[in-house]
């Protein structure tokens, strides 16, 4: 047959009657069926079949631990000393600043941790909901709004010292609603402070 060609109908149908009629007399030996149920023993029937929806082990497959006995399983009966107990803990207490593991001196500004804080994050919100979430300079709505401090962020953080974010949420000023408006980030380009750092 040349590449590409297809079976015509009729020999379809005696290639099936003839595989029928060669595993109808065919019997297999004892030793092949255990050989065969052994093979097929931890895997699915089914490439999908044995999986199920947030479950990447299949319905047949074991975990690599569960068949070993107690004893031989590499974490059985075995302890942290009081010494590992306590390091543990102390890894854990949220050690800041200086006393942090992972302390380089203060690298990032004070102005980008307040604005990554929880209580900024509010601030900004309770603005936005006081504002009606419209822009106080040209009362447009439904576009990207930013929570302007009227009396500016630096300002504030030379005048109070803030130096940690302890200091930042102390100060009340920061928090302050009145000290907030809503404008947009045309509007908000047109600021004092911004308009300094385009020169």
């Amino acid at each position: 047959m040349k590449k590409g060609s297809k079976h015509k109908p009729e020999s379809i149908i005696k290639m099936k009657k003839i595989k029928k009629d060669f595993n109808k007399g065919r019997r297999l030996s004892e030793k092949t069926k255990i050989k065969l149920s052994l093979s097929k023993k931890g895997k699915p029937a089914h490439p999908n079949s044995g999986f199920r929806k947030g479950n990447k082990l299949g319905k047949n497959k074991k975990a690599w631990n569960k068949g070993l006995p107690k004893e031989k399983q590499p974490f059985y009966n075995k302890n942290h000393s009081k010494e590992a107990r306590e390091k543990i803990k102390k890894s854990n207490t949220g050690l800041c600043q200086e006393k942090s593991h992972n302390w380089k001196g203060g690298i990032s500004k004070i102005k980008e941790l307040i604005r990554n804080m929880p209580e900024y994050f509010k601030w900004r919100s309770d603005v936005f909901q006081r504002d009606n979430w419209t822009c106080q300079t040209c009362h447009k709505k439904g576009v990207y709004l930013e929570a302007h401090h009227k009396i500016e962020l630096n300002k504030i953080v030379k005048e109070y010292e803030i130096k940690t974010i302890l200091d930042a949420r102390r100060c009340i000023l920061l928090w302050d609603l009145d000290n907030g408006v809503t404008l947009c980030y045309e509007c908000h380009n047109l600021t004092k402070k911004r308009k300094k750092n385009a020169v």
